[in-house]
């Protein structure tokens, strides 16, 4: 005796969704490397963000200093110096 149509329909759709389960399966490992690759990009990202935040910090504190002392200096002129 045949299956009827429904009982094939609904054969084939469950069989369709195991193969695609299994090839998510099977697909994870790949994934998972693909996953690390990314953090390890990331925390390199954040290795060369976190040099360069210092590298800014140290040169515009110096360039503040500097602009510091010039903008005192600038405000002492030669008359400030003439004998009264």
């Amino acid at each position: 005796m045949l299956k009827p149509l429904d009982d094939l329909r609904q054969a084939v759709e469950h069989y369709q969704r195991r193969m695609a389960l299994r090839a998510a399966v099977a697909a994870m490992p790949k994934l998972e490397g693909q996953r690390r690759d990314l953090d390890d990009q990331i925390a390199e990202a954040d290795r060369v963000l976190e040099a360069a935040e210092k590298q800014h910090d140290e040169t515009t504190l110096k360039c503040e200093v500097r602009s510091e002392n010039v903008e005192m200096w600038s405000g002492l002129n030669a008359t400030s110096f003439a004998p009264k």
